[in-house]
């Protein structure tokens, strides 16, 4: 029962992550043709994305892959780093498109924690 119910969970997760995608990639296309509000639509869908990785994203990470052979402790740090990884990478493309500084270094440490997490 307690399956079903997480399953179900997971779904709704899934579709809550597709919606905040698609928001961003609009908020990308109006804040590069200079829409008005652009640039804040772009910092709040990018926002929005990022605490939901920081927040929600372990979850679905963590059920998502079917590991036999690790622990749930392993699991779950391995779910938390990745999810953390996404986040960062995902605010070095958010100081990228707005220039913001440090938007390299943000987006370097991100995407290498991420291929690390692939290596593994």
């Amino acid at each position: 029962m307690e399956l079903v119910i997480l399953f179900k969970n997971l779904k709704l997760l899934k579709k809550i992550e597709l919606l905040l995608g698609i928001a961003g990639i609009l908020s990308i296309v109006l804040s590069l043709i200079r829409f008005p509000f652009g640039d804040e639509l772009l910092i709040i869908s990018f926002g929005l994305l990022t605490i939901y990785y920081i927040f929600l994203g372990v979850l679905i990470y963590k059920f998502d892959k079917l590991d036999s052979s690790g622990t749930k402790f392993s699991k779950i740090v391995l779910s938390f780093y990745a999810c953390n990884s996404y986040a960062v990478c995902l605010l070095g493309i958010l100081y990228k498109l707005l220039l913001w500084p440090y938007a390299k270094e943000m987006m370097l440490g991100g995407v290498v924690s991420i291929v690390l997490i692939f290596l593994q």
